[in-house]
């Protein structure tokens, strides 16, 4: 399996800045892709009025300039983002995990397994609205909650504390370790923060099965979306929580089963 990322340093937790790497398959956001389609419409108005004032041949010239146009935007949209390959000690020593939405129960639980299969957590979710939480948490939204195969009183519990911006805490034993915050209208980018390591942002980019994160220094995160949406295999670097990291991996690819 062959892992690639595409990785931006980050001056925020909700402000990334590109770093060098080497190039691979490129995503592109929605705000890109409307570009396009507003240049080509543009092409084709341009096209369509020369072609009624001046006859249909000097109305090819402005199709073909829409094009180009077109081109040069996609071109200059891809050039931000570069691609940062897990390097050899990363793949031979990075942790592994599959993480497998279940069909049951609307998609809600999931296991996270090993390489060879063996499932280390299971998670699901679970209500917990306690009185003058409606202001931020006015849908009800339940907790989500991993625990440990085997040790279901081992658990991290990753509960709303904001609706808008939306915004997340991550508990253990009752006390928050973390935050999850959604730092995009279309949720394709998280700002990760957990007690012990640095700030992280991931990301999801629009039409591409190979997501990423990254700390305030290097990458850290790969995720290869497959051979369904309900699976992601990770790749974490060595060094980094993993049990808290594939906890919020697991939360974003169940948001982003259910809701993208």
């Amino acid at each position: 399996m062959t892992w690639h990322g595409k990785v931006k340093k980050l001056e925020s937790p909700c402000s990334p800045r590109k770093v060098k790497g080497t190039p691979a398959e490129r995503g592109f956001t929605l705000v890109e892709l409307l570009i396009g389609i507003s240049v080509i419409s543009v092409g084709v108005i341009v096209d369509n009025v020369i072609a009624h004032r001046f006859a249909k041949w000097p109305g090819i010239g402005g199709g073909i300039l829409g094009a180009m146009l077109c081109f040069a935007a996609i071109l200059l949209s891809c050039d931000r983002i570069k691609v940062v390959i897990p390097d050899k000690e990363c793949l031979a020593q990075g942790a592994k995990y599959i993480c497998q939405i279940e069909r049951a129960d609307k998609g809600r639980n999931g296991v996270v397994r090993d390489e060879q299969g063996v499932i280390h957590w299971r998670y699901s979710t679970r209500e917990n609205w306690p009185p003058r939480r409606w202001v931020e948490n006015p849908f009800r939204k339940l907790d989500f909650v991993i625990s440990a195969e085997g040790e279901p009183k081992d658990e991290l519990v990753i509960r709303r504390i904001s609706f808008v911006p939306s915004a997340f805490k991550i508990m253990e034993g009752g006390n928050t370790v973390g935050t999850i915050r959604v730092c995009s209208l279309l949720r394709i980018r998280y700002a990760i923060e957990i007690q012990g390591e640095e700030p992280m942002t991931f990301w999801l980019p629009l039409f591409t099965v190979r997501f990423y994160g990254e700390s305030a220094k290097e990458p850290a995160i790969w995720v290869l979306v497959g051979p369904s949406k309900m699976q992601w295999n990770a790749l974490i670097r060595p060094g980094l929580d993993a049990r808290k990291i594939i906890a919020v991996l697991a939360f974003i690819h169940n948001e982003w089963w259910n809701y993208s």
